[in-house]
């Protein structure tokens, strides 16, 4: 599971990335918002790296935020399973589910060890 949520901090932090870039390479709509957005992503896929951290440590904490992600993240991706976001979501969808299923069945099994 915690390849899965380093993945997720991975592609946040890397839709950090991508929009300050399109500040510089497009016309920016509005640049605050632009950068409020990339500073959100970017702390997003920080706390989503830790949660990564302590799930492959162990640690019980990162359990509670790892399945809180997958339904704030399926909550977005069921309404755009209808539109031209239909992969991506559908990605995202998945891998929330196993990820959420993962660690339930870790807690409920014992296969992550409960320290911290």
């Amino acid at each position: 599971m915690a390849v899965a949520v380093g993945l997720e901090a991975g592609v946040l932090a890397l839709g950090a990335v991508a929009v300050v870039v399109e500040l510089f390479v497009a016309d920016a709509a509005s640049v605050p918002r632009a950068l409020f957005l990339a500073g959100l992503a970017a702390l997003g896929g920080a706390g989503m790296g830790a949660v990564a951290v302590g799930l492959a440590r162990g640690l019980r904490w990162s359990r509670a935020p790892a399945a809180t992600w997958q339904v704030i993240q399926a909550a977005v991706a069921i309404p755009a399973l209808g539109t031209s976001w239909t992969v991506p979501a559908a990605l995202a969808l998945t891998l929330g589910v196993i990820v959420v299923l993962g660690v339930l069945q870790a807690r409920l099994f014992g296969d992550l060890p409960s320290r911290g």
